[in-house]
């Protein structure tokens, strides 16, 4: 289930502030995706990018 949809069912109204009182952040925030195995914020080097492309060819290789 998607967070608006529970926010929704649980009596959040979309013209009133987030928090107890309703005086918090009007809009939801947007959480970004993390492709791969880095933590959010990092960006990684080239060897970073290289060393997970190897590891990943490994892991494909092993399962053959």
């Amino acid at each position: 289930m998607m967070v608006a949809q529970i926010m929704l069912r649980d009596g959040y109204e979309p013209t009133m502030g987030l928090g107890r009182n309703g005086d918090g952040m009007m809009t939801l925030f947007e959480v970004t995706k993390n492709h791969g195995r880095f933590e959010l914020g990092y960006k990684p080097t080239n060897t970073d990018k290289r060393r997970i492309t190897l590891e990943r060819k490994e892991k494909c290789l092993a399962h053959l």
